[in-house]
């Protein structure tokens, strides 16, 4: 059996004669003389003794460690099975919390996302509104301007400030769009309205050229052939700038010149 010796011993042994004094050294006339004992005795000075000691206290504080490891081992291997529970049942409350506070937050998230969806939803909402309202104010100006240039009206009444094109644009505003090559006419069902004979799209412009000789609408528009061409009203006079004296029948102008000379 082999002993791992502490370095202090391993000098300490080796500083110590191999053959006491007083004893044989096995004989013979040749044998060396004994060594001198050291002064004082028998007992290790110096170096020597001073190595023992710390042997003898790094013995003790090993001694000390073991014990107080093999303490140790034992109270792992007597743990209360009470404090084990309580220890799991406080493991798995934490748990819980912990389920419970990341389903709170993805609930919480899922809340501010609706949220978001449906504020993101009435924004751009609003802005398509906003957009088409934007569109359909231009082309009305466009169509206002083509108005304009078809001899339409531009009075206002002074009590609402409502003027001629207002009641042509609420009749066929709806009917009226346009793309890069210009305004035309819708068809009722969204195509561009054709002319039957020509084969291509109407424009406002000739639609309002059918306006202006039109007995209804043709009152929003300047009369065809000014005012020396427009006709007396039977009832008080006036020169009747409104109506298109081509586009009556002939009925009509018969009524109107009996009116003019005959009775009223």
């Amino acid at each position: 059996m082999r002993f791992n010796t502490h370095p202090a011993l391993r000098a300490l042994l080796h500083s110590v004669d191999p053959t006491p004094p007083g004893e044989p050294d096995g004989g013979g006339s040749g044998a060396m003389p004994p060594a001198p004992e050291p002064a004082g005795g028998g007992e290790p000075q110096g170096d020597s003794a001073e190595d023992v000691a710390k042997l003898k206290r790094a013995l003790e504080s090993e001694r000390a460690l073991k014990r107080q490891l093999e303490g140790q081992l034992k109270q792992v291997g007597q743990v209360n099975p009470e404090l084990l529970r309580e220890a799991q049942a406080k493991a798995e409350a934490a748990e819980q919390q912990r389920q419970f506070i990341e389903q709170q937050t993805a609930t919480r998230l899922a809340e501010q996302e609706r949220k978001y969806q449906e504020q993101l939803a009435r924004v751009t909402s609003d802005l398509q509104a906003a957009k088409v309202a934007a569109e359909r104010e231009a082309l009305r100006i466009k169509t206002e301007r083509e108005f304009l240039a078809a001899k339409g009206k531009a009075e206002a009444s002074p009590i609402d400030g409502k003027a001629h094109f207002d009641a042509i644009w609420s009749a066929y505003g709806n009917q009226i769009a346009e793309d890069p090559k210009g305004l035309y006419l819708l068809d009722s069902d969204g195509t561009p309205k054709l002319d039957p004979e020509t084969g291509k799209r109407i424009t406002p412009g000739e639609l309002f050229a059918q306006l202006r000789k039109d007995p209804v609408h043709g009152v929003h528009f300047q009369p065809e052939y000014g005012s020396g061409s427009g006709s007396r009203n039977g009832r008080d006079g006036v020169v009747d700038l409104t109506t298109d004296m081509n586009a009556l029948p002939q009925s009509a102008l018969g009524q109107m010149a009996f009116r003019k000379g005959g009775r009223r």
